[in-house]
């Protein structure tokens, strides 16, 4: 598939219902694919779902029944698709009662912000030190002085 130039990257992160057995998970990760595919995209990437405690119960209604997921498959994608499509994606997997919670985001390399860190300049600029010349009595000297008081 030839990549249109109006495309950009995006990204998408999501959870599946921890409800799921092992073996339908790919199948609902199958149907996002597919939403994207149907939608102009072009998948780059992706990493297999896997089953991951979550950092806060996410309360997931689903029709008229309501739960509370402490845990739940977690899976993301990486494709092209044209701005336009974005909503229509994001439409059709509200719609998915297998997905509890998903983000999208533009990936696109020249939308992503340099960090005020990264800008800064740094002096390159070296400071010397002049050293003075110690004689060994000052030395001693200056010990005694210290040690007498």
């Amino acid at each position: 598939m030839a990549i249109n130039p109006d495309q950009k990257i995006y990204e998408i992160s999501f959870l599946i219902n921890p409800l799921t057995t092992e073996d339908k998970v790919g199948e609902d990760v199958a149907v996002l694919r597919e939403i994207i595919e149907k939608n102009g995209g072009f998948i780059m990437g992706e990493e297999p779902a896997k089953m991951q405690k979550l950092s806060y119960p996410i309360k997931f209604k689903s029709g008229s029944k309501s739960s509370d997921f402490d845990s739940a498959y977690f899976c993301w994608m990486k494709f092209y698709v044209t701005p336009s499509s974005i909503e229509n994606i994001k439409k059709a997997i509200d719609l998915n009662d297998k997905i509890i919670r998903h983000m999208i985001t533009d990936v696109t390399k020249d939308k992503t912000p340099q960090s005020a860190h990264a800008s800064s300049k740094r002096s390159t600029q070296t400071v010397k030190e002049e050293k003075e010349d110690i004689k060994p009595e000052q030395i001693d000297e200056k010990l005694e002085e210290m040690l007498n008081k």
